[in-house]
């Protein structure tokens, strides 16, 4: 039996094939990465502590986090895994799911539901040119820009 697409899966505002996560001057769109991760893993429970490289997971504090993002994470849905990629150093980040990944910290738990990807066997195929700087204006996350661990949207 087939599963469905990722398109269908997903009931999201916006489409996840128009986000991207950028890594070592290599822009992956979210939607290819998911695609990827579907076909060589299942989710499996994340503790939150190890997602925690440049987040503070034990406090949930609205003036660092802010009130959109919070409100954003009070909103998200948890029933979609979030995607990690493991970099060189071991390091995990959030290509996708902050909003979730903050929501779980919001309600004390200690797992989430994700894929975790290693960097070093991300698919060619996801790779896309990155736009001219002005143009940048899509949904991208990066976590070579913000090295305060949340992905910075472009």
């Amino acid at each position: 039996m087939s599963t469905p697409s990722l398109k269908s899966l997903f009931v999201m505002k916006e489409d996840i094939y128009h986000q991207h996560w950028t890594s070592n001057d290599n822009r992956y769109n979210i939607g290819m990465l998911y695609d990827y991760a579907k076909s060589v893993a299942d989710p499996e429970e994340i503790p939150l502590d190890s997602l925690s490289y440049g987040f503070d997971h034990t406090n949930v504090d609205e003036e660092k986090w802010g009130p959109e993002f919070n409100a954003r994470c009070n909103q998200a849905s948890m029933d979609y895994p979030i995607l990690v990629v493991k970099d060189k150093k071991n390091r995990l980040w959030i290509a996708d799911g902050n909003h979730r990944y903050g929501k779980a910290v919001i309600q004390a738990d200690e797992f989430i539901s994700g894929y975790i990807v290693d960097e070093k066997n991300l698919p060619d195929k996801a790779i896309e040119p990155a736009p001219p700087e002005d143009d940048a204006a899509d949904h991208s996350h990066s976590h070579k820009a913000n090295k305060s661990g949340h992905e910075a949207e472009e």
